[in-house]
């Protein structure tokens, strides 16, 4: 039996709906819909704050976040498939000064310029308490942004330092786009994919869940082990 998606559409016709956040972007971006698309499944990419997607999930408006997976003892309308672990790094392109600098401490880090994200994030507070922990007075921002591929461009310009997914960097770092500067130690947090409890489950979920898996697999081929 087909299912009603409130918009007209059946199921098997409407797009499968993917909220992605911070940590599975460059994932989801680069394999996932591909992976769909080849079984014949339209696929539709919708950005934003962990809770935010979480909020759609539980309207319909989504039907799999791929995200870190905040609040696992807490909304027990949801469910959580932990796959692997990830935590922000600090990054900088080829024209900051530390580019080519070695032993670079965190208070050396807490006098550059940064791109950061909003007041109030989960990862503006995480990035805060690294510095705190330390002693130091965190940094404040130069560019405010909701952290993301676009931060390149103007790393590339410009002498900012930013946050990146430490699994994203891993292969950027090959490229020679960026550079992880090592010395600030942020939580590393489960990444996962999140469904709802009582929904239908959709042809395309174990594929986009499988999806996830082939880049945690990938990780650990690389020697990237997390804790």
């Amino acid at each position: 039996m087909e299912r009603d998606t409130g918009s007209g559409l059946t199921q098997e016709d409407a797009p499968y709906s993917i909220g992605i956040a911070r940590f599975t972007e460059a994932v989801v971006t680069a394999s996932v819909p591909a992976a769909l698309v080849q079984a014949g499944t339209l696929v539709s990419l919708r950005r934003g704050a962990v809770h935010e997607l979480l909020d759609a999930l539980a309207n319909r408006s989504l039907n799999i976040v791929l995200s870190r997976c905040e609040g696992m003892n807490e909304r027990s309308e949801f469910i959580y498939l932990p796959i692997y672990k990830d935590r922000f790094v600090a990054v900088c392109g080829k024209k900051h000064p530390l580019w080519g600098k070695r032993n670079i401490t965190l208070d050396t880090l807490a006098k550059q310029d940064w791109i950061l994200p909003p007041p109030n994030s989960y990862a503006q507070k995480v990035f805060e308490q690294a510095f705190l922990s330390a002693g130091l007075t965190p940094p404040r921002a130069a560019v405010i942004s909701s952290l993301g591929a676009s931060d390149l461009g103007m790393m590339e310009t410009q002498p900012l330092l930013a946050l990146f997914p430490e699994s994203e960097v891993f292969y950027l770092q090959q490229t020679g786009t960026l550079r992880s500067l090592g010395d600030l130690k942020m939580q590393y947090e489960v990444i996962g994919a999140i469904l709802l409890r009582n929904a239908p489950v959709h042809p395309a979920t174990a594929a986009a869940v499988e999806s996830l898996n082939a880049f945690a697999r990938s990780l650990r081929s690389a020697s990237i082990t997390h804790p």
